[in-house]
């Protein structure tokens, strides 16, 4: 705490941090650079920083803000053509990639405008190296083509608002959660036709561990997610290739590839 107030006072950065709703990071290794940070931000603007060899957070880049305040943020991740980008999704359904070295928007994706129904986009992750997944208030995931903007799947597999959103280390599987808490896994499968690679989201499996919203989806391994929200409780779920399996975690070995850990677990799913 003693850290980030210096940060925030050295910087002068009090009242634009303020309106911060959520924020992204992503660490890369550089002589100059620990580590960089995007916001998204209630007054419709994203604000990019870098941090420092002597661990200050510097502004380099703000968008413009607008009427339309930016609720999630992300990183691109693994595109050689957008290595300095991350992307925003807006409280009206849209989706704008930057570039923070050219200080430019690259796409905008037009969310849908229904005046019967807000389509807030709650949750955002890329999914190397093309496509950009979002979870909005209707529950609807989206996986577009991030460079043209191009719908290329949609599923609606949840009731509620997309709170939590998490991408597989392999980019293989999003994982995707919220109000509902039902936790749904997503798979992208390649093809090849023609000489022509070819990729396509399906749905792998869905299940529901906890009675509450769930705001945080974490891949603890390979094998191994774990959720939390609303609830003082968090759950393991064991992983297989393409999804859950039959039954949860209970109390017993843990497999981690190389290695096994007793999980002293005090219900079948629930890590109190």
């Amino acid at each position: 705490r003693k850290q980030r107030g210096q940060i925030r006072k050295e910087s002068g950065m009090d009242d634009e941090l303020t309106p911060t709703r959520k924020s992204s990071r992503m660490f890369e290794e550089s002589e100059d650079i620990l580590g960089r940070l995007v916001l998204a931000c209630n007054d419709g603007s994203c604000r990019y920083f870098e941090m420092a060899q002597n661990g200050l957070l510097h502004l380099k880049f703000t968008t413009q803000g607008k009427a339309d305040p930016a609720t999630a943020c992300c990183f691109v991740k693994h595109s050689p053509e957008l290595r300095f980008a991350f992307c925003s999704g807006y409280q009206s359904g849209d989706i704008r990639v930057f570039d923070f070295k050219t200080k430019q928007q690259v796409t905008l994706i037009v969310g849908d405008k229904s005046k019967d129904q807000k389509s807030t986009v709650w949750s955002i992750q890329t999914v190397s190296p093309h496509f950009v997944v979002s979870g909005n208030s209707q529950g609807m995931v989206k996986f577009h083509e991030m460079k043209y903007g191009t719908l290329v799947k949609e599923f609606r597999e949840h009731a509620g608002d997309i709170l939590a959103m998490t991408v597989s280390a392999d980019g293989s599987k999003v994982f995707v959660s919220g109000v509902d808490s039902t936790i749904a896994i997503f798979g992208k499968h390649t093809s090849e036709i023609e000489g022509m690679e070819m990729h396509e989201f399906k749905l792998n499996s869905k299940d529901r561990g906890q009675s509450h919203d769930i705001y945080a989806l974490v891949e603890l391994h390979a094998d191994l997610l774990l959720s939390a929200g609303h609830s003082t409780d968090m759950c393991l779920y064991k992983l297989e290739p393409e999804g859950f399996p039959d039954r949860r975690l209970g109390k017993g070995k843990v497999k981690l590839r190389s290695e096994e850990h007793t999980s002293e677990l005090q219900s079948l799913r629930h890590i109190s």
